[in-house]
C-alpha cells in the first residue's frame, strides 16, 4: 500500500517533532471539558453520506475491490440509530470468486433489538432480521464526532491517563496532540488522538500497536475528518471523512490496506425532534423474516 501524501506528512509531524508551538498549549482536563462540552451539545445527528470504500479483508484478490454506496442516517447520543443504504456490495459466488451488486439495506436500533431489511436498488425489500445489536453498511457519524469505538471520546480521556504528547496543527487550525498510557498485553496498545480545543472536536483518531519494546508503533486503524462546518452554534461537524484499518505486523513489513471508508457528507440536521418509531422497523408482509437473537448474559 502507498500512504497517502496527508498520512506521510503526518507521521513526519508524529515522529520527527516538528510541532506549532503554542506557548500556553491547553492541558489534558481542558481538553476533556472541550470534549465534554460538544458531547453534550449533540443529541442527535442525521447526515447524508456518499462513500467510496475499497475492501480487501480475507478476500482472494490482489489489489481493494472498490464500492460506492450512499447512506443516510440518523443516530442518537444514547445509542438508537436508524440507516438507509443504496449501494454496492461484495458477494462470493465461489470460494476464490468476487462479484459485485447493487442493492438497498434499511436498519433500525431501538436500544435493544436492531431490525433490518435487505433488497433491490430499486427499494423492494425481500428479506429482514431481527438482532440483538445493529450492522452497518457505512460509519456511524458518531465514530468521526463525538466517539471511538462506540464510547464517548471523553470517557475514554479519562479512564486511560492521557498525556498532551506535542502540538502541530490539521487544515491550518492548531490542535494538541494527546496519546493515552499504553495497555500492556501479549502486545502495546495506546489510542493518539489530534484535538482541537477551538472547535472543541477531535480531528484525527487512531489506534496503535507495539509488538515488543524496543519496536515502534504502528498505527492499525485511524479515522481523519476534514472540512468541518459550524452547522449549528457551537456545533462542528464534518464534511470529509476517511476511516480505514490496516494490517501490520511484527516484523515491521509495510502496512496493507484491510479496508477503507472515504465519504462526503452533505445535509447535516442536529437535535432534530425524531419519533421514537424510527428505530424499530414495519417489515412488509411478504418479507422472509429471520430472527437472530441470542440470550444475553443473565439471560436463558
Amino acid at each position: 500500500m502507498i500512504p497517502s501524501a496527508g498520512h506521510v506528512f503526518l507521521t513526519l509531524l508524529l515522529t520527527t517533532g516538528l510541532r506549532f508551538e503554542d506557548p500556553n498549549p491547553p492541558t489534558i482536563e481542558q481538553l476533556i471539558a472541550c470534549l465534554e462540552t460538544s458531547e453534550a451539545a449533540i443529541r442527535n445527528l442525521s447526515v447524508t453520506t456518499e462513500y467510496v470504500k475499497l475492501d480487501k479483508f480475507l478476500l482472494p484478490v490482489d489489489k481493494p475491490v472498490r464500492l460506492q454506496l450512499t447512506t443516510k442516517f440518523i443516530v442518537e447520543r444514547e445509542g438508537r440509530s436508524w440507516y438507509d443504504c443504496v449501494g454496492e456490495q461484495i458477494s462470493r459466488p465461489k470460494p476464490n470468486e468476487v462479484s459485485i451488486y447493487r442493492g438497498r439495506w434499511q436498519m433500525a436500533f431501538d436500544g435493544e433489538v436492531a431490525t433490518s431489511m435487505k433488497g433491490d436498488s430499486d427499494g423492494v425489500f425481500h428479506s429482514a432480521g431481527i438482532d440483538n445489536y445493529p450492522g452497518w453498511h457505512g460509519v456511524n457519524p458518531l465514530e468521526f464526532t463525538t466517539h471511538y469505538f462506540q464510547k464517548p471520546l471523553s470517557k475514554i480521556l479519562k479512564d486511560s491517563d492521557p498525556t498532551v504528547v506535542g502540538q502541530t496543527k490539521w487544515e491550518s487550525q492548531p490542535v494538541a496532540i494527546v496519546e493515552t498510557k499504553p495497555v500492556v498485553k501479549e502486545q502495546s496498545r495506546k489510542y493518539r488522538l489530534l484535538i482541537d480545543p477551538a472547535r472543541r472536536i477531535v480531528v484525527r483518531r487512531a489506534a496503535l500497536v507495539q509488538f515488543a519494546p524496543d519496536q515502534m508503533w504502528q498505527e492499525y486503524t485511524r479515522i481523519e475528518s476534514r472540512e468541518h462546518k459550524e452547522v449549528s452554534p457551537g456545533v462542528w461537524l464534518p464534511t470529509r471523512v476517511k476511516y480505514e484499518s490496516v494490517h501490520v505486523t511484527k516484523d515491521m513489513t509495510p502496512e496493507e490496506l484491510s479496508w477503507s471508508f472515504e465519504g462526503r457528507n452533505s445535509e447535516w440536521k442536529v437535535n432534530s425532534k425524531i419519533p421514537d418509531e424510527t428505530f424499530r422497523l414495519v417489515f412488509p408482509a411478504n418479507v422472509i423474516v429471520t430472527d437472530q437473537r441470542k440470550p444475553k448474559p443473565g439471560e436463558k
